[in-house]
């Protein structure tokens, strides 16, 4: 398979969907194998949640579940519409572009960057996303390009860091120069901001880390399975735990009602969970430590202090 779309608790129209969904799908359109970076941004930004299983074709209460929910540019997203994708390959189920024998290959400069179906699936799958389109073709041929340049940027990198003589800063702002006017090789796409994105949710959580770093709360990003999105160390121990965005109230919730079969799935592995709970509009940050019999809370950060 081409992707491994994690297991997610949000929904179509969660705050969070978009996020994860270019994180599974590395940034990069499912279909097509568009990047962000190519369309001229390094952002999500021309990349759409698309239903896999359109709503037109089956309505029911699943439809809207992230395991329908597939990383695409505007023009697949489309171009696929409401097409019967029961006749359509699968990226987190088929070997599209990927493995010892994929479905679809790219050819280069001398083919004029077609796509070749190596099955009738294949055949299907660019025929039914015109995948073969001057667009697509084009795309294609600047990808070879930016990716060659980046090369050759990193070779420059390379041969001017062998120099004695080269101060360090120079040496440092050259590379942040480079990586500005460059795609995809030379993009971190570690990179705290760029793995967030500039979705609401996505700079919700950058503040949520702004707020840890304040309190001196160390940090890792995870983005993992069942919502899991960041490990901390508080109080001298690690906790895994998912970072909640609420972006309605302005007081402070009374209960905290999280989802049982998430706690679940949750503490079937040893270790201490907790929920970090965000105040999109006040600012105020809780912790919540979820314990075997009951959850504590404390406040972080109150909203008063901002």
């Amino acid at each position: 398979m081409d992707y491994i779309r994690k297991r997610r608790w949000v929904g179509y129209d969660h705050l969070k969907c978009k996020m994860y969904l270019r994180n599974d799908f590395h940034f990069e359109c499912a279909y097509c194998r568009m990047r962000e970076q190519d369309t001229g941004t390094v952002l999500e930004d021309g990349f759409e949640k698309d239903h896999f299983l359109a709503r037109a074709l089956k309505k029911d209460e699943d439809i809207d579940a992230y395991d329908n929910m597939v990383y695409a540019c505007a023009k697949c997203n489309r171009t696929k519409s409401n097409k019967d994708v029961r006749l359509l390959l699968n990226p987190c189920k088929d070997n599209i572009y990927s493995g010892d024998n994929p479905h679809v290959i790219k050819m280069g400069k001398r083919d004029h960057y077609l796509l070749v179906g190596k099955t009738p699936e294949g055949k299907q799958f660019i025929d039914s996303l015109k995948l073969n389109a001057r667009y697509y073709r084009e795309m294609r041929e600047k990808q070879e390009q930016l990716d060659k340049d980046d090369e050759e940027i990193k070779q420059l990198l390379g041969v001017i860091s062998d120099y004695a003589d080269v101060p360090e800063e120079l040496l440092h702002r050259l590379t942040a120069l480079m990586r500005n006017i460059s795609s995809p090789q030379l993009i971190d796409q570690e990179n705290i901001s760029f793995r967030c994105g500039r979705s609401k949710a996505g700079e919700a959580f950058q503040k949520v880390m702004c707020i840890l770093d304040e309190l001196a709360i160390t940090y890792e990003l995870l983005f993992a399975e069942n919502d899991l999105d960041i490990r901390i160390r508080y109080l001298d121990r690690e906790y895994l735990c998912e970072i909640v965005l609420n972006d309605k109230a302005e007081r402070p919730i009374s209960h905290l009602r999280p989802n049982v079969g998430k706690i679940e799935s949750w503490t079937e592995k040893a270790g201490n969970y907790g929920i970090l709970y965000y105040y999109v509009k006040t600012g105020r940050l809780d912790f919540y430590c979820i314990g075997e019999d009951k959850i504590s809370v404390v406040c972080l950060k109150d909203d008063r202090q901002i």
